[in-house]
């Protein structure tokens, strides 16, 4: 709520926004607005950033509708309007998960690691063990999730059929 101009020196004035938005247990959006009139006729730079630690990577934070009528400006995912991400990335609130997903195969007590390929698209892979049973005598799976930029916990089914 503060601006560079109002806080030359980079002071700790405490913290902007922290916690969950709206203030109960499930976020809500919040409306603001800020007043640009003191502003007028000069070239400014509208930025957000959000303050972390590396040590704790966070959620983040989600802006939307952003809008500055007086300059016929609004901010859409169908047009960046020279919106420069650097860090961010521009969402419709759902980023693609992907999966690498690899089997060790165990012979006794030595193991081969067989990479299961995972479609892109659907997420779903199959792995066959023809052996599984005679040479074959235990399967570990070791799934890994990875999206660009979340660190949120990701889902998944597995199916396991004998025959």
């Amino acid at each position: 709520r503060h601006t560079t101009t109002s806080n030359p020196n980079g002071a700790n004035w405490g913290s902007g926004y922290t916690g969950i938005s709206g203030g109960g247990s499930v976020p809500e959006w919040i409306q603001e607005s800020v007043d640009l009139s003191p502003y007028s006729g000069k070239k400014i730079q509208v930025r957000f950033e959000q303050v972390t630690d590396d040590a704790v990577p966070s959620q983040g934070f989600a802006i939307d509708a952003l809008r500055i009528p007086e300059l016929h400006f609004q901010d859409t995912l169908a047009n960046d309007n020279g919106w420069v991400s650097n860090g961010f990335v521009r969402s419709t609130n759902v980023l693609p998960e992907h999966f690498d997903v690899q089997a060790l195969l165990y012979q006794g007590s030595q193991f081969t690691v067989n990479d299961v390929p995972v479609d892109l698209a659907s997420g779903q892979g199959t792995l066959t063990i023809p052996s599984y049973g005679s040479s074959v005598n235990r399967v570990v799976l070791i799934v890994s999730a990875y999206a660009v930029e979340t660190t949120q916990l990701a889902q998944y089914q597995l199916a396991i059929n004998l025959k």
